[in-house]
C-alpha cells in the first residue's frame, strides 16, 4: 500500500475487528505486497461482501494491484455501512483518479479534506486537488495510432444464397438457375488495417477527438468481393456532471472490387447518464445521406434513434453487461423504387469480462428486423427481413503494444424474398500493434 494513506489506515482500523483473513491482508499491504494481498482477499468476495473491514481491505488492494473499478466497489460498500469513514472516502477517491474520473476524484477529494486530518494527509490531499486542477484546465492532446493484420475464412464472402434455382413473377420466369458466381462464395480471408484518433481537451468539460482509419478485406478465392473501407469521424463531448453530450459527424466511402460502391456521411447526437460508477443509460439520434455512385436508384437518407444500457458487476473477472434498442427508417429518393426504402428496428445485447490482466472477452447477439416499403419488382411481393449475428471474441495482450484478437462470427438472415436468405461464418485471428 501506499505510505501516503498509511495513517488514515491506522486511524480506520482501530474501529473494525480483524480476523485472521483480514490480518494476513493488512499487514501484506503494508509490507507494499498489494498485488498478494488481492489475490488473498478475492476469492472470498462473495462471501465477504458487505464486511466493512473485508471491503476496506479488498479496495486497497484491488488499487494497488491495477483494479481501480473493483475498488470503487469495494470502497463504496464500505461507504455505505460507515457514512463517516474518512479513511474509505479518501481511498475512493484515489480509485477515481486512477480511472481518470476527475470531477468525481475532485468532489470526494474536498469531502475528505473538509475533516480533521494530520497535516502530512491534508498536504497529500492537497497534491491530488492540484493535479486535478491542473489536468483539467491543461490537458494536452493525445493521438493513439494501430495497424493490424488478420487471417481468417469467410464462408459467404457476398452475403449470397445458397440456392440453386428461383422464380422471378416480375420475369415470368419459374425454375431460373443461379448462376454458380452468385450464390454463396467461401474463401480464406486476408485484412489489413490502420488508424489514427486523436482527442484534444478544449477546456475542463469540452473534449474534441476524431480519427481516420483504413480497412482492406481480401478474399484470396474471390477477389471481385474484395472491399475497401475509408472513414473519418470528427466530434465534440461536453461533460456537466454525470452527463455527457455528444456531437459526431462521419463519412465512409465503401469500395467493392476497387470501385466506390457505397458513399455515407451523417451526424449523431448523443447523451450519457452514469447512474453509479458502474452503470450508465444513454440515447442516441442520428441523420445519414447515403449515396451509390453506379446504382443511384438505391440512394436514401436515413434517420435513427434508440437507448441503451450499460453495468459493471462487482463480481469476479468484472463482467460488464450491456443492452440496446433502436429503431430507423431508409427514406427512398426515388417514387418509382419505394422497395428500397424500408423502417427497421433491433436489439443487441452482450457481455465482456476481464479474466487477468492480459486476457479479455467478449460476446455479442444482435437482432434487426426491417419492413420494405413496396413489393419488389422481380418478385412482386414485399420484402421483410429477420436479421441476426452471434458475435465471440477475445482480446490477448502479447507483449509491449500487440495485441493477438481472434474473433468468431455467425450470420443468419431470412427474408421473404429467397435470394436475400443467407447465412455467414466468419473466423478472424487478427495480430494488432497500438503505438
Amino acid at each position: 500500500m501506499r505510505p501516503l494513506f498509511a495513517l488514515l489506515l491506522a486511524m480506520c482500523w482501530g474501529m473494525v475487528l480483524a480476523d485472521q483473513l483480514t490480518g494476513q491482508a493488512e499487514e501484506l499491504l503494508q509490507a507494499g505486497r498489494g498485488e498478494e494481498a488481492y489475490e488473498l482477499l478475492a476469492p472470498e468476495l462473495a462471501a465477504r461482501a458487505g464486511d466493512p473491514a473485508f471491503d476496506y481491505l479488498l479496495g486497497l488492494a484491488a488499487l494497488d494491484a491495477g483494479h481501480p473499478m473493483e475498488a470503487v466497489f469495494a470502497l463504496e460498500r464500505v461507504l455505505d455501512a460507515q457514512p463517516d469513514n474518512v479513511a474509505a472516502r479518501a481511498e475512493l477517491a484515489r480509485a477515481y483518479f486512477e480511472l481518470g474520473e476527475r470531477h468525481e476524484a475532485r468532489q470526494e477529494f474536498e469531502l475528505v479534506s473538509q475533516e480533521e486530518l494530520p497535516p502530512s494527509v491534508q498536504e497529500t490531499i492537497n497534491r491530488y486537488l492540484s493535479a486535478i486542477g491542473q489536468q483539467l484546465a491543461g490537458a494536452k492532446a493525445r493521438f493513439d495510432a494501430y495497424i493490424s493484420m488478420g487471417l481468417g475464412f469467410d464462408s459467404n464472402t457476398n452475403s449470397a444464397t445458397s440456392d440453386t434455382t428461383l422464380s422471378a413473377p416480375g420475369l415470368g420466369l419459374v425454375g431460373l438457375k443461379i448462376d454458380a458466381s452468385s450464390r454463396e462464395q467461401a474463401s480464406a480471408i486476408w485484412e489489413l488495417a490502420t488508424g489514427i484518433d486523436f482527442l484534444h481537451p478544449l477546456r475542463g468539460d469540452l473534449d474534441l477527438y476524431g480519427g481516420i482509419h483504413f480497412d482492406q478485406r481480401i478474399a484470396t478465392r474471390v477477389t471481385q468481393f474484395n472491399t475497401r473501407t475509408a472513414d473519418g469521424n470528427v466530434g465534440l463531448n461536453y461533460s456537466r456532471g454525470d452527463e455527457v453530450y455528444g456531437l459526431q459527424i462521419a463519412a465512409e466511402r465503401y469500395f467493392v472490387a476497387g470501385t466506390p460502391n457505397r458513399d455515407t456521411l451523417g451526424a449523431t447526437l448523443s447523451w450519457r447518464h452514469a447512474l453509479d460508477p458502474a452503470s450508465s443509460l444513454t440515447a442516441f439520434g442520428g441523420f445519414a445521406i447515403q449515396r451509390y455512385p453506379d446504382q443511384e436508384a438505391r440512394n436514401v437518407n436515413t434517420v435513427s434513434g434508440g437507448l441503451g444500457y450499460e453495468r459493471q458487476l462487482d463480481l469476479r473477472y468484472r463482467p460488464r453487461l450491456y443492452a440496446s434498442i433502436y429503431a430507423g427508417a431508409d427514406n427512398e429518393l426515388h417514387d418509382s423504387r419505394q422497395d428500397i426504402g424500408r423502417d427497421y428496428g433491433g436489439l443487441r445485447i452482450g457481455a465482456g469480462a476481464a479474466f487477468n490482466r492480459r486476457l479479455t472477452g467478449y460476446a455479442s447477439l444482435d437482432y434487426q428486423y426491417s419492413h420494405y416499403q413496396g413489393d419488389d419488382p422481380l418478385f412482386l411481393k414485399r420484402r421483410r427481413d429477420h436479421y441476426a449475428a452471434l458475435n465471440l471474441g477475445a482480446n490477448y495482450h502479447l507483449s509491449g503494444h500487440f495485441r493477438l484478437l481472434p474473433e468468431l462470427r455467425y450470420t443468419w438472415n431470412y427474408s421473404t424474398l429467397p435470394l436475400n436468405r443467407f447465412d455467414r461464418l466468419e473466423a478472424m485471428v487478427t495480430v494488432r500493434n497500438d503505438f
